[in-house]
Parts: C-alpha cells; structure tokens; sequence
C-alpha cells in the first residue's frame, strides 16, 4: 500500500503471515509487539488491523526518521482500496493523503 503524501510518495508491503486476536477486531500482530516495534521507531515495521464491527481496515507502518504512516480503509468494496493516508511524527499527525492498498500472495 502507499500513496502520495507531504509531496513525495511512499509505499510498504505488509505480509501477513496470521491473524491474531487484538481489542477490536484482528491484526496480524499481537498488541504487544505493535506497541513495542512503534514505541521504538522499528523502521520497516508494519500490521494490518480489521475490525469487522465497523468494516474498517488499517495498515501502519514506521517510515525513516521515525515516521508513522496509516492508511484508513472505510469502504471495502473493490480492489485495489482506496483510503486516507496520513503522515505522524510524535503521536502528532504532520500531513495526508490518499492512499491505496492491493491484496496478493
């Protein structure tokens, strides 16, 4: 997934390798391990997370200079997703985007 953003474009692939049962929905990585890869700035970090109430999907990743990107998936109609893609230093949001997101194996 990726997209435009602060001028420039950025991407990431995010396997998942299982889905594991987190506060909300599912993810492909424990909530322990997401908190500890994004407290430590974990560069190429990334999760997919769905929560199957609201039909929401999210993928996050840990960019240079630690970075923190989302891309927000609301409407899960067709490939590729279209979703809004923002840009986090801090905890602080700097900039959005779009994004989009393909599934493959």
């Amino acid at each position: 997934m990726g997209g435009p953003i602060d001028s420039r474009s950025v991407a990431a692939t995010i396997g998942i390798e299982d889905l594991v049962d987190v506060p909300g929905g599912t993810a492909s990585v424990n909530e322990r391990d997401r908190l500890d890869a994004f407290a430590a700035g974990r560069e190429g970090f990334g999760l997919a997370r769905y929560d199957p109430d609201r039909r929401y999907l999210t993928f996050s990743w840990v960019g240079t200079g630690n970075t923190t990107y989302v891309c927000e998936v609301t409407t899960l109609l067709s490939l590729p997703y279209q979703g809004r893609l923002t840009m986090q230093r801090g905890g602080q949001t700097v900039a959005t985007g779009t994004c989009e997101a393909n599934v493959s194996r």
